[in-house]
């Protein structure tokens, strides 16, 4: 038996009783459950009785106006990331000015146009839940994923470093095999940790450069695509996985903007997550092209696919069918590149191969229009 999910509960803050009885009745007809308050003051005693999905509050109110309100609820952290959407008149312009740069989230004008409301008020839910989500794949990460993730290669390096040094305690020798054969695993584990470091420091930035919060006022770098520039890591990549000549490239020379750091990186996890995750026995294709003012990158392979669910998840940080699919790795090569996507003004898609087994995978960046290019490789 499937349940209907509960309704979203929002909080509608406003002292004109004609106003919030429309707003009221506009809101309970689009489906949502409605706590109305008169002010501020009361809105503020509601919310230590009631968990909101959405507040949205009038301007100019008596006893605690929207902007106390505004700025009571981001100082709480129980709070403050519910969306919090301002009702102002369009003479208002100042208040509502200083209500954006306090925090708010969204406005409406009044007298209230219902459609717009409702799309304004669906917006920031959406985006509320897509952060809600993402929140708990970043726990789950922090928590489970990232611990594993370091205790594998860690455990390697400190067994055989042990195992050397208790040799060399009893004063015997390690044969010239069995130095190579600790040497080897001592050095693949530490690569292991180094690749998780760079990833993890590459996606921080972005994320910071996503947010507003790192040096990313730069303009964007024109990159010259070259055979060059993937190279040295598709040979790499196809030794790591025993797949010497089976991955082909034929890239279109051109140029793209992006950000100053992780092409390469980018390019190299898309390529990696379509040996991982495809027979041993198979290829695994890489193009590059112009399309107009964008360039394609497709990456295909013949693993199972993808759903459509766990399509529409891209961005978020997890492993797809983790349970299934017992593969090393944290999960961050999606996010790392659906971030550096977004942040280029660009797309990236997974998308099922519509004629025969397999997956696509699509990075679209922009191209530039003139001048010099950095050339990388």
């Amino acid at each position: 038996m499937s349940t209907e999910p509960a309704p979203k509960i929002i909080l509608l803050v406003e002292d004109d009783e004609m106003v919030r009885t429309v707003a009221a009745e506009t809101l309970l007809f689009a489906g949502y459950d409605v706590i109305p308050s008169v002010n501020g003051q009361e809105a503020l005693d509601i919310l230590k009785r009631r968990k909101v999905d959405l507040i949205l509050s009038d301007v100019r109110m008596p006893v605690c106006d929207g902007i106390k309100l505004l700025s009571l609820v981001k100082k709480e952290p129980l709070y403050r990331e519910i969306p919090f959407i301002f009702v102002s008149a369009k003479v208002e312009t100042s208040d509502l000015r200083k209500g954006m740069s306090l925090g708010a989230d969204d406005y409406v004008t009044k007298p209230y146009n219902a459609e717009d409301l409702l799309l304004t008020i669906r917006a920031r839910l959406d985006r509320a839940e897509l952060w809600e989500m993402k929140a708990k794949h970043y726990y789950e990460f922090l928590t489970r994923v990232l611990p594993h993730e370091l205790r594998t290669p860690l455990t390697g390096i400190m067994g055989f470093a042990e195992l050397m040094s208790q040799t060399g305690g009893m004063n015997e020798t390690l044969t010239s095999t069995e130095l190579v054969e600790y040497g080897d695993i001592i050095q693949r584990s530490g690569n292991r940790l180094l690749k998780i470091a760079n990833d993890f420091t590459l996606w921080s930035w972005l994320e910071a450069c996503a947010s507003g919060t790192a040096d990313a006022s730069e303009p964007l770098n024109r990159v010259r695509i070259t055979k060059q520039l993937m190279a040295s890591g598709i040979t790499r990549l196809s030794e790591l996985y025993g797949r010497q000549g089976m991955v082909y490239m034929e890239l279109e020379e051109s140029e793209v903007l992006v950000p100053r750091e992780g092409l390469v990186s980018v390019l190299e996890h898309l390529i990696e997550n379509a040996l991982k995750f495809s027979p041993s026995s198979t290829n695994v294709n890489v193009r590059g092209s112009v399309n107009g003012e964008i360039y394609e990158f497709t990456i295909s392979d013949q693993g199972p696919g993808i759903s459509e669910k766990n399509a529409l998840s891209v961005g978020v940080m997890r492993q797809f069918e983790r349970e299934q699919n017992e593969q090393q790795g944290m999960g961050m090569g999606l996010v790392i590149a659906f971030t550096f996507a977004n942040l280029s003004g660009g797309k990236l898609t997974l998308e099922s191969n519509p004629t025969e087994v397999g997956l696509v995978t699509r990075l679209c960046l922009r191209r530039p229009q003139v001048a010099p290019a950095l050339v990388l490789g």
